[in-house]
């Protein structure tokens, strides 16, 4: 049995048909164009494009528009930042710049700066990276060099979204 693409303006309509037996494709989609796409690999989706030339038809899936800065700055956000420390190797990981995240960070950092510890009121913070493992923060010293970090690579996010930036920020950073 053979398979149809409806074709419509250039584009494929809806699913591919394969009429009953016994009736023609003519018959099922009347005035409509037709092509047998049985024997074509991949086989048209809804939404190709199709062109005919000379008798004989082509077809290519639809192009995905590019994202906007904006839309590809939230995917960056969305994938965290990978953290690498040269003093540290135990705070390796990739965590959160979501607003929330960042919210946590900047909070941690205001207790930082007007008591000279963490928000536990401990010398050490275990924070969890974007998988939901902990990592040890010694002092608050790396911990200053790691919400640096996060917040220098949220506002480059920003401003290639804004577009003052032409090209996308690196999401990993080095801290000490």
């Amino acid at each position: 049995m053979s398979t149809y693409a409806i074709v419509n303006n250039g584009t494929v309509e809806g699913p591919l048909f394969t009429p009953p037996s016994g009736v023609s494709i003519a018959q099922a989609f009347p005035g409509m164009t037709a092509v047998d796409v049985t024997s074509i690999s991949p086989q048209p989706q809804a939404g190709w494009t199709a062109t005919e030339a000379n008798g004989v038809w082509t077809f290519a899936a639809p192009v995905a528009p590019t994202p906007t800065n904006a839309q590809a700055a939230a995917a960056l956000i969305a994938q965290g930042v990978t953290i690498t420390s040269t003093s540290t190797p135990t705070l390796n990981g990739v965590y959160a710049c979501d607003p929330s995240a960042q919210a946590n960070i900047d909070s941690t950092m205001i207790s930082i700066l007007a008591n000279g510890v963490f928000v536990n009121g401990g010398t050490t913070l275990a924070w969890l990276d974007l998988s939901g493992s902990p990592h040890v923060f010694p002092s608050v010293t790396e911990f200053k060099g790691f919400a640096t970090a996060i917040g220098e690579i949220v506002a480059q996010v920003d401003e290639y979204a804004g577009g003052v930036l032409s090209s996308p920020p690196s999401m990993s950073v080095t801290i000490p």
